[in-house]
């Protein structure tokens, strides 16, 4: 695996960055009082292979309880590094600082405020407002840097503070400045040992915030290590998908130095997922060479009857009529008369000059370079068409079909490259081929998760932590399966108001755990129903969805 270099981090007994691996991790979702239940969940954690686990502490007893967490694992011979989650209370940060390896911060709720009226902030006005974040964090970073401790610095699209929203608005370059703020003051403080991460339940918003942060920081001199993740992945399928297009897209730009799936699931099953996308991409032939490029939008192509121009990716395959309905493009031959179609495979050099073609089909078998592999194809078409095909049985042993072929094609769809995908299993390796059907959901699975052609309802559903106000992989289930024939709709399932009405931002509708028990409504950002009893709120959603004239019956 290529990776651009940055320093080295100590995060208890291992190392981040640097020249060490990239790390595993995850998160508990006891209640922050319960320690028995965040030890138990630590050690089956621990069984799974996760390398650090962070545990939520939003209050300051909540981060002396860590220490209690931290004794019965060494008293069972567990020493994953642990690190506290904060928000809101610098004070819990501190009292967290003399007992866990590592510190995370929010900078959108840590110094400033999320809510309030729109200002509109003059140079001096904003320098004020800096000197107050600096005063604030100031006692962390001295306490931090005499225990020798790392500080993660983590952006979350939906809690940007109402400065950040002020200024830059709700882009990937609000995110950045958030973390570089801290940054500079770290630095001018004499503290250097800084993890960021940039998370948005949007892959593209993510692994755009990603590579223009790494960009800022080799602008002034930094190379600190990155965490990367989806957050709000969900669960299920689109869960690891959303994931592996995400977490694939920074990757494949040499960065990332430790990763987490953020599933809706008891959290020992997101690890198997992220060793499958490291997987993938230390078995690649090549990635992360070149400049990091930042995301553009779709690559515009000429039309061929139904494909490029200004139609919708396509899906390509065999499929027939009783299974899946009419194909969306011609399997193999001329797209109209006197057309033609050119294969490229990354399995051969690529020709200076390619023979001329209508439509050219890339066709993939190393998922981890598919990037870079697409990269030069389209240097080289022109404005021809381009069909994206990989064939999952080709991937790494020990790698999901949904996970290899998220990488290779959605992480160039997110790049802007493909008017079709084409999902294809020859049974290599002794592999059991996909069916027909099989393989079409797991294309329209793809298209649904890199935001590239939404076609069935879309569920974003945050991580279980111990904010949590509700049994949240158990209510995900009962919206997937009341709300599942809503094409289009996007419903936003969120345990706390943390992230919550931010990270919805993107969804029509919002379903929030508010108070324990009760569920806040959302339609957009707006809240039109507090409190409602969580055995009221699925049919009270269904009427809101109704209102909005979004609802058909199944």
């Amino acid at each position: 695996m290529n990776r651009r270099p940055t320093r080295e981090v100590r995060v208890g007994r291992i190392g981040l960055g640097g020249k060490n691996p990239v790390r595993i991790q995850s998160m508990t979702t006891a209640a922050p009082e319960d320690v028995e239940g965040t030890v138990e969940e630590c050690l089956r954690l621990a069984a799974a292979g996760c390398e650090l686990t962070r545990i939520s502490t939003p209050k300051t007893l909540d981060a002396a309880r860590l220490e209690q967490v931290r004794t019965r694992l060494r008293e069972r011979s567990i020493g994953t590094p642990l690190v506290a989650d904060i928000h809101y209370l610098p004070a819990a940060a501190l009292r967290a600082a003399e007992t866990a390896d590592k510190v995370r911060i929010n900078p959108g709720n840590f110094a400033d405020a999320r809510f309030g009226r729109e200002v509109v902030y003059s140079e001096e006005m904003y320098a004020a407002e800096l000197r107050r974040i600096e005063k604030k964090a100031r006692p962390l970073f001295e306490e931090l840097k005499k225990r020798r401790k790392p500080l993660r610095i983590g952006a979350n699209h939906g809690s940007l503070s109402k400065r950040i929203l002020c200024r830059y608005g709700d882009t990937p370059k609000g995110m950045v400045e958030s973390a570089m703020e801290y940054l500079r003051i770290g630095e001018k403080l004499g503290y250097f040992d800084f993890v960021l991460s940039m998370k948005a339940s949007n892959p593209r918003v993510m692994a755009q915030a990603y590579r223009l942060l790494r960009l800022e920081m080799e602008k002034e001199g930094m190379e600190y290590p990155l965490h990367v993740g989806v957050t709000e992945a969900g669960e299920g399928e689109d869960g690891r998908i959303r994931s592996a297009v995400g977490i694939g897209a920074v990757l494949a730009e040499g960065l990332g130095d430790t990763i987490r799936v953020s599933l809706a699931e008891p959290p020992e099953n997101e690890i198997p997922v992220c060793r499958e996308i490291i997987r993938v991409f230390e078995e690649a032939k090549g990635n992360g060479a070149g400049p990091i490029r930042l995301l553009e939008p779709r690559r515009k192509a000429s039309a061929v009857e139904n494909l490029g121009g200004s139609s919708p990716v396509r899906i390509l395959g065999e499929y027939g009529k009783e299974e899946i309905g009419e194909c969306e493009i011609p399997v193999e031959g001329s797209i109209r008369a006197g057309g033609t179609w050119r294969d490229i495979s990354d399995e051969e050099p690529l020709p200076r000059e390619l023979p001329p073609a209508e439509v050219y089909r890339a066709r993939i078998s190393d998922a981890g370079a598919a990037l870079s592999f697409v990269r030069e194809v389209v240097r080289r078409i022109g404005p021809a068409p381009l069909i994206l095909s990989y064939d999952v049985d080709r991937r790494p042993e020990g790698v999901s079909p949904e996970v290899a072929a998220a990488i290779a094609l959605g992480v160039p769809l997110i790049e802007g490259f493909g008017d079709g995908i084409e999902v294809r299993s020859s049974g290599n390796a002794g592999r059991i081929p996909l069916s027909p059907s099989e393989r079409h959901s797991l294309a329209i699975g793809v298209l649904q998760n890199s935001l590239t052609r939404i076609s069935r309802v879309e569920i974003i559903a945050c991580p279980s932590c111990g904010r949590t106000l509700f049994d949240l992989p158990e209510v995900t289930q009962i919206i997937k399966k009341r709300f599942s024939h809503l094409k289009g709709v996007r419903i936003a399932v969120m345990g706390c108001i943390v992230n919550g009405p931010g990270e919805m931002a993107d969804a029509d509708f919002g379903f929030v755990g508010g108070a324990p028990g009760k569920i806040n409504l959302y339609r957009g950002r707006e809240c039109v129903e507090k409190g409602v009893p969580i055995a009221e709120a699925y049919e009270r959603m269904r009427d809101l969805i109704a209102a909005s004239g979004r609802w058909v019956d199944p």
